[in-house]
């Protein structure tokens, strides 16, 4: 019995030691837990102190001289460098880690699926740009063509005509000679589902002012409420509504090019190559093709785009110049170098999702390789009888290998082909008003549209 209370005991009294040592464990919890919160909170707000005076440092340094900015940002953040050694253009690396500070890594694909509506007023907020001062603006209303179905509804666009080209024009006419005027038919970015009028505004209205020609911008229909085809359809019908209008409003029928950005610039080449395909009386005179998207095969991840030139793979039988033993298997290595790093506002999460809202998320994988699609895959017979390209390419772009497949493919088959890459990343453009380099570059492109529609002057 003793020895029976003994266990007892010593098990009560081991029980009363536990009960003690749990009270004590937790009196000594609730101090602890409140200091981890504490640092926790701490260190929260020392994060968001350290990001705030690294967003204020780097809006110090934007505002520097290039030359000073560039050295301080070598020491501070060190310099973004490709793959092939170029270095990303000082003031584009300060804006995209400014971006990259102020969404916090946002997953902008998931965003843009959410929350597509709030993400396009967003995205032409972000993107308007003074407009000149010495342009004047007429907005009209394009119909559609009837080849594209009686339902179709006319389009809102956008003329923009220089002053003194109107000044001039106006001036000749009493001398019974007026010359007529060039136009550029533009068709602006958004991956197909974002932009409009107002997102080019600005910088179209310089672009004319520059090359010194009427610039039509398109507001064709956006995905996914109006997939492939409607925005082909658009841009087809805007272009031939220009052609048709040119004598009455004092265009040139022989100098109209056709333009874009991104989403645009695959919309401008299309129209280029339909106008080609059938024969066309009224074609382009010129492609400005800046930044364009102009392959959509493949299917899941970055790794399944690599086979952009060899549309036998999956299932065409057309298109077999494309697949040289030369282009054949060939990589678009910018997709995975630049498609995989949010960094560069360009993630390949976020290409996917265009991709999908333009031609339905469970579509034909065939359908990526339609040459209205993925005009990169076209048979050299259709490139052969393209007129000149300007390409604007960005290096820090997940499009900018695509675009030098095209002006290549071009190129050989005898087009007339200029290419500038500048060392920035995707749409820096859209920034000309904010930034000397966008700038510059957007004036390096209005000067290449200008010299082939007036090569008289050169």
């Amino acid at each position: 019995a003793a020895a029976g209370s003994g266990r007892v005991h010593h098990l009560h009294g081991g029980g009363e030691a536990s009960a003690a040592g749990s009270s004590t464990e937790r009196s000594k919890s609730k101090p602890q837990q409140q200091q981890q919160s504490s640092k926790g909170g701490l260190t929260a707000m020392l994060s968001s102190l350290r990001a705030k005076c690294e967003f204020a440092g780097l809006l110090l340094l934007f505002a520097m001289p290039p030359a000073i900015s560039s050295q301080i940002l070598r020491t501070t953040h060190g310099v973004r460098t490709s793959e092939e050694g170029v270095e990303l253009e000082t003031r584009s690396q300060i804006l995209l880690t400014l971006n990259q500070l102020r969404t916090g890594g946002a997953d902008l694909g998931n965003i843009l699926r959410r929350s597509l509506g709030r993400v396009r007023r967003g995205f032409v907020k972000a993107l308007s740009q003074p407009q000149h001062e010495a342009v004047d603006v007429e907005d009209v209303q394009i119909p559609a063509s009837s080849q594209f179905g009686a339902d179709v509804p006319a389009m809102a666009a956008r003329i923009y005509t220089p002053r003194d080209l109107a000044g001039m024009r106006s001036a000749s006419s009493d001398d019974g000679a007026a010359p007529a005027l060039p136009v550029l038919v533009y068709y602006h970015g958004g991956g197909w589902a974002l932009g409009n009028l107002e997102s080019v505004n600005g910088f179209l209205s310089w672009i004319g002012h520059w090359a010194k020609c009427v610039v039509v911008s398109v507001d064709y229909r956006l995905a996914p409420e109006n997939p492939f085809p409607a925005g082909v359809s658009d841009a087809i019908s805007a272009f031939q509504w220009v052609a048709a209008q040119a004598e009455a409003r004092g265009w040139d029928p022989k100098r109209i090019a056709v333009g874009g950005d991104s989403a645009g610039g695959n919309l401008a080449a299309v129209v280029a190559q339909h106008c080609v395909r059938t024969c066309s009386e009224a074609r382009p005179s010129m492609q400005l093709l800046l930044f364009p998207a102009l392959y959509l095969g493949g299917a899941g991840d970055a790794n399944a785009l690599s086979d952009a030139a060899n549309p036998s793979a999956s299932g065409s039988a057309k298109a077999s110049d494309a697949t040289s033993s030369e282009a054949k298997g060939r990589r678009f290595k910018s997709i995975v170098e630049f498609g995989s790093d949010p960094f560069y506002c360009l993630p390949y999460a976020v290409m996917l999702f265009f991709r999908d809202a333009y031609l339905g998320k469970a579509a034909d994988p065939a359908k990526g390789l339609d040459w209205r699609v993925s005009p990169v895959l076209a048979e050299d017979d259709v490139l052969r009888q393209l007129p000149p390209a300007y390409f604007g390419l960005c290096h820090f772009d997940v499009l900018r290998d695509e675009g030098r497949e095209y002006a290549k493919r071009l190129a050989d088959c005898g087009v007339g082909v200029t290419v500038d890459e500048f060392r920035a990343q995707h749409g820096h453009i859209y920034l000309f008003h904010r930034y000397a380099y966008g700038k510059e570059s957007l004036r390096d492109m209005a000067k290449a549209l200008r010299n082939n529609l007036y090569p008289s002057k050169l």
